[in-house]
């Protein structure tokens, strides 16, 4: 189902059907759930004012209905967009990771680019809590004794 519009000056019908039908709830009562100026959500589901990204996000957590379908009735995303939005990691191919994985490391830093073994220090031994760093020097101190 594609929403029937957000344009000024139209109805947002369908965004409107699908909040009342899927709370029980009546305008007013959704709004303040969902800590919004009832007359806000009025004006959008009139189609005085667009939907807002912020009025949608504050009636998923609100209210709770889920957020994609929001949008979609709202008419923020397509229906071709909702039905891609759920493709998730588990839906990729090893590929698409391992590409993903290399186009965020060529965004890094330039030791990304090191083998780990070349790279004496950087920044990120900064952001290491102090406890992490003691156990890993203590599991490497325990390494060597054992060798030993």
């Amino acid at each position: 189902m594609v929403p029937l519009c957000n344009t000024l000056g139209m109805r947002n019908s369908d965004f409107e059907h699908y909040l009342l039908t899927n709370t029980d709830l009546n305008r007013r009562q959704i709004a303040l759930k969902a800590g919004i100026n009832p007359s806000t959500l009025t004006r959008q589901l009139n189609g005085d004012i667009s939907a807002s990204f912020d009025t949608v996000l504050a009636l998923h957590r609100g209210v709770g209905l889920p957020l994609i379908p929001l949008l979609m009735h709202s008419g923020l995303i397509t229906e071709s967009e909702a039905k891609n939005a759920g493709r998730g990691v588990t839906a990729a191919t090893d590929v698409e990771l391992a590409r993903e994985i290399l186009r965020r490391a060529e965004q890094g830093r330039k030791a990304m680019s090191e083998p780990l073994d070349n790279v004496t220090q950087g920044p990120w031994e900064t952001e290491i809590p102090q406890g992490a760093a003691a156990r890993r020097n203590r599991k490497a101190k325990k390494g060597i004794e054992k060798d030993n």
